[in-house]
Order: C-alpha cells, then sequence, then structure tokens
C-alpha cells in the first residue's frame, strides 16, 4: 500500500515538472521570438541612417508652438551648429515651389564653393581676388526639429551671405524647412527671409516672416521695402500668405494685400 502511494506520488511529481518544463519552454519560445524594441503598441521602427543620425546632432527639439520665425529669430541663427556643404546637399534635394514662392537652390551655390574653399584653406587668397558684388561670406546653420500633429517633422536650416565690402552691397539670411521621414529627406520649403540691398542712390530690403501651428498652418507676412536715398524717402509693400503643411505637402490656403505707403529712411 504504501510502495503504491509513494509510486503514485512520484508519478504526480514527474508529471508536475514536465508541466513545468512545457510552460518554460513556450515562454523561451515566445521570448525567443520576440525581438528587441517590439511592444504591443506597434511596429519595430527600423534604425536610422547613420548619416541621419549625425544630421539630427546639429538641430534642437522645439516643442513649443506656434513656432515663430521674425526678425529676432533671423538675427540670431549664427548661435546654432554650422553645417557644412555635404549635409547642406542632404537637405537640399528637393524644393517646393509655386506661383508665389520660388526655390533657393542657385543660392546655395556660392555657399558650396566657399565651403569648399575654406576646406582647402584658400579663403584669404579668394577673398583678395572678389570683386564689388561678389559674395565674400556664406555660412549654413542647423537650427530646429518640429514635429507637427501629424508626426510630420521639418528640420529649420539657415543660411547667411554677404557680399564683399564695396557698392553694391547685399546680405541676408533665409530660413529653410525640409520633411524628414525616418531615414528618407523630403522636400524643403523656405520658411523666412531677411535680405538687402543697396547700390546708391537706391536700394531695397526683404523681410519674410512665419509662424508654423501645431496642426500644420504657416502664416507667412512680407514686407518689400524699396529705398531712394536722394530722397531719403521709402515705398513699402506688404502681404499676407497662408499655407497648409500636411503629412510633408505643403499648399496654398490664402493670400491677402496688406497695402502700401511712404515713409521716411531712418538715417
Amino acid at each position: 500500500m504504501i510502495r503504491n502511494t509513494l509510486y503514485k506520488a512520484l508519478a504526480l511529481t514527474s508529471i508536475a515538472w514536465l508541466v513545468i518544463a512545457c510552460n518554460s519552454g513556450d515562454k523561451n519560445k515566445a521570448a525567443a521570438s520576440t525581438k528587441a524594441g517590439d511592444s504591443a503598441k506597434g511596429p519595430v521602427q527600423p534604425p536610422l541612417d547613420p548619416k541621419i543620425e549625425k544630421l539630427l546632432v546639429h538641430f534642437k527639439d522645439n516643442l513649443k508652438f506656434p513656432v515663430v520665425i521674425d526678425s529676432a529669430f533671423i538675427a540670431h541663427v549664427t548661435k546654432y551648429d554650422s553645417l557644412g556643404a555635404n549635409e547642406v546637399k542632404m537637405l537640399a534635394l528637393q524644393w517646393f515651389k509655386d506661383k508665389l514662392t520660388d526655390d533657393d537652390k542657385m543660392d546655395l551655390v556660392d555657399f558650396y564653393k566657399i565651403d569648399s574653399i575654406k576646406a582647402k584653406h584658400g579663403f584669404a587668397k579668394f577673398a583678395d581676388s572678389l570683386q564689388p558684388g561678389d559674395t565674400k561670406f556664406s555660412n549654413a546653420y542647423g537650427l530646429q526639429k518640429i514635429k507637427l500633429k501629424d508626426s510630420t517633422l521639418l528640420l529649420i536650416w539657415a543660411n547667411s551671405y554677404a557680399s564683399y565690402e564695396a557698392d553694391p552691397v547685399s546680405g541676408g539670411t533665409n530660413i529653410y524647412g525640409t520633411v524628414l521621414s525616418g531615414s528618407d529627406i523630403g522636400i524643403t520649403y523656405v520658411l523666412a527671409e531677411s535680405s538687402s540691398f543697396a547700390d546708391p542712390p537706391s536700394g531695397s530690403e526683404t523681410l519674410l516672416t512665419d509662424s508654423i501651428t501645431n496642426d500644420g498652418k504657416l502664416f507667412f507676412r512680407q514686407t518689400t521695402i524699396q529705398d531712394d536715398y536722394d530722397s531719403m524717402q521709402a515705398q513699402v509693400y506688404q502681404s499676407f500668405y497662408q499655407y497648409q503643411i500636411s503629412h510633408g505637402k505643403m499648399s496654398f490656403k490664402s493670400t491677402k494685400d496688406g497695402g502700401n505707403w511712404k515713409e521716411k529712411i531712418k538715417e
């Protein structure tokens, strides 16, 4: 009787260990089939291209909306990280263009040229060879990265330039936004501009500012000033534009004439 009871106990113990072993094996199989980074929320995101990861280091996160790109913002782009020609070429692959806006790819030609000269330590010789009107300085900066409500990621960057110090003189800063989807770099938009040109007795100034909301609305204000230094009078023109960015694509919504007027040039 005792022997039969012992046999039954051993049998039950063996069965229990067998069940535990099977359950453990199932758990191990499940763990082995689950890749690192998997979750119930969605599929695993593929790793970024190392070149993209290196590029993103130059852009600071901006989580505050609206993103206001005004004259104060433009004036401080030089405090951000510098970008080289290779990085700018990664960003400036495609340009948005419509009846109101144009691409700026030709404006970057001088930047590529000057950046290459600097890399070869030939800037001093280059500067000595310049003529009035030639571009002397051109630099690019990685500014911010912002994520819109529809998950569109915009990389905001700038190109600042200035001519040789003799009439005619020109200079300015252009602000751009490039769409990034994973490791795919998309279209680039002109977001803001501050530029000036002077060849006495006349000159001109352009200021394009922008405000970007979380839901992808862009509100532009453009002010153009034509200066007459003989009369010390300026003619001012103002316009307003609205665009919408949705899933990386920008579309025109409306325009409004802000009027024009004369004002005295400040000495």
